[in-house]
């Protein structure tokens, strides 16, 4: 038998019951919890994983910090979507707590407001400068997404039309500020479309 200070339980498990003589067949199983020192680094409080950005801007809730083997790399989410520590993954700016949504956004949902059922209504409000983007506001919280290609937010409409029918011109999708910043990586969607959640890891 191994002598690992890491197992920490022995347990048995009914795999199967014979029905014709009621005998169990049991298997016993070890079972291991395997845990990495934490070794930290100066740039990471582990050798491998998601963490907070120690440099990010104060309500840069999107930045985050992807450490390998030690060595620490500034990422970003995609826009619209804020590191969320307790998942190590990339989530609704509103999933998190220490993120100050309204800041980060940079945009403040009108008063809540619900039908007689007592369901939130949703409002969609235009992102200023960009005719692919727009605010989604439900229950009094605010979520930045994007059409899908080919079609733009229509202000008038409150949703998304084909492009052709919006006069917007000739305007780029807008990253996040953080990710012209040197050494930082981006996703390659700058946006979450409307139709997609967040995804499950930040990269």
């Amino acid at each position: 038998m191994m002598n690992d200070p890491t197992r920490v339980a022995k347990i048995s498990i009914i795999m199967a019951t014979n029905k014709i003589n009621n005998m169990k067949i049991v298997i016993n199983v070890n079972v291991f919890v395997l845990k990495e020192a934490a070794q930290p680094t100066k740039d990471c409080p582990h050798q491998f994983g998601y963490f907070p950005s120690s440099a990010a801007a104060p309500n840069d809730c999107g930045q985050y910090r992807m450490c390998v083997g030690g060595h620490a790399l500034e990422m970003l989410c995609p826009t619209g979507l804020a590191f969320n520590p307790a998942k190590a993954s990339c989530d609704w700016p509103n999933n998190v707590p220490s993120c100050n949504v309204d800041a980060f956004l940079a945009f403040k949902c009108p008063a809540a407001s619900y039908d007689t059922d007592g369901n939130p209504i949703v409002t969609n409000h235009r992102y200023e400068g960009n005719c692919f983007a727009f605010y989604s506001c439900g229950a009094g919280q605010s979520r930045l997404l994007s059409c899908d290609v080919g079609l733009a937010f229509d202000p008038a409409l409150g949703f998304c039309v084909d492009e052709e029918k919006v006069e917007c011109g000739i305007k780029p999708v807008p990253q996040q500020a953080a990710s012209t910043l040197s050494g930082i990586s981006s996703s390659s969607a700058p946006f979450i479309s409307s139709t997609n959640a967040p995804s499950k890891h930040p990269v």
